[in-house]
């Protein structure tokens, strides 16, 4: 099973304490089975493992051997990053916002991290999976309860939550792929926050309409909402 943990950032390799949000993730990262949302909103675990463990010729050496492995196209297209004042905070960040290749080139660089590697087409099949199932929230999310994100939402928690905790290993990772911490937050990594937004909605929404019930004691009730947000929203 897919736990949601909290502390650290997916595919950022950065640690931030955050409140109040939930990006999922893996708690093998390798594991494939659909992730289990958490059922009392705050921040992930994320899918790679502690950065502190690695230092900045290791995150550089593994993000340039990644890069050189791809597609100048797809280079382009992950690397494309914007300026946050760009972004229209009327759009809504659905599940066409979702770039399949940066998922795989997170879960590539985090396989060149690891002494024993997975074959790259495995690991490539595995983040195809989970590209498919954050559309899969998204496009649930706003056809069955009509929840979206608008970048003015994924900016404002970026602004609030994350800015204001910066630390080492993000700046790390900034470094690894040339571009700043500003733009590593806002735009490469814009996505993983928009799930944690969108997440924290469809928490409150299934409390909501799953009250807990008065024998029901705490630890019963949130292992219900997660059974609940997995089926709705991840498994297929």
């Amino acid at each position: 099973m897919i736990i949601v943990k909290k502390g650290v950032m997916v595919g950022s390799f950065v640690v931030v304490l955050v409140v109040g949000l939930i990006i999922w993730n893996t708690g093998g990262w390798f594991d494939t089975e659909s992730p289990e949302a958490q059922s009392e909103p705050s921040e992930s675990e994320m899918e790679i493992p502690d950065p502190q463990d690695y230092d900045e010729d290791d995150f550089e050496e593994a993000v340039n051997e990644v890069r050189d492995s791809l597609d100048e196209a797809v280079v382009e297209e992950v690397f494309d990053v914007q300026d946050p004042d760009q972004y229209d905070e009327n759009d809504v960040f659905g599940a066409a916002s979702i770039n399949e290749d940066k998922i795989k080139f997170r879960y590539l660089v985090e396989n060149e991290l690891y002494d024993e590697r997975k074959p790259v087409q495995e690991v490539k099949d595995l983040a195809q999976e989970r590209a498919e199932s954050v559309k899969k929230m998204f496009n649930t999310a706003e056809e069955r309860y009509e929840l979206t994100v608008t970048q003015e939402e994924v900016t404002d928690y970026i602004e609030e939550n994350v800015d204001a905790n910066v630390v080492e290993s993000m700046e790390i990772y900034a470094d690894a792929l040339g571009i700043s911490v500003e733009e590593l937050n806002h735009s490469f990594d814009r996505d993983i926050y928009a799930q944690g937004v969108l997440l924290t909605k469809i928490n409150r929404r299934m409390r909501a309409e799953n009250p807990k019930q008065a024998d029901e004691s705490q630890r019963d009730y949130s292992e219900r909402i997660d059974e609940i947000i997995e089926q709705e929203f991840y498994v297929n």
